[in-house]
């Protein structure tokens, strides 16, 4: 977690908050790609799926980053 100042701690804790948004944003985009498919909506399922992917790479990228 971020302890105030600039040091490893804050990277580390800045790092974690961008993780953790970026798979809650993943896993409730799948639930909204699910449901446009569900109402046959399919620019909105393939645009929801964009999202998806996107999120998932974005975390990946920070679960790099914070492992040094």
């Amino acid at each position: 977690m971020q302890n105030g100042n600039n040091g490893e701690d804050g990277i580390i804790g800045r790092h974690e908050g961008r993780l953790r948004a970026a798979e809650h944003i993943a896993v409730t985009a799948a639930q909204l790609s699910r449901m446009a498919r569900a109402q046959h909506l399919p620019l909105v399922s393939y645009l929801a799926e964009m999202v998806v992917l996107e999120a998932w790479r974005e975390a990946s990228r920070e679960e790099e980053v914070a492992r040094g």
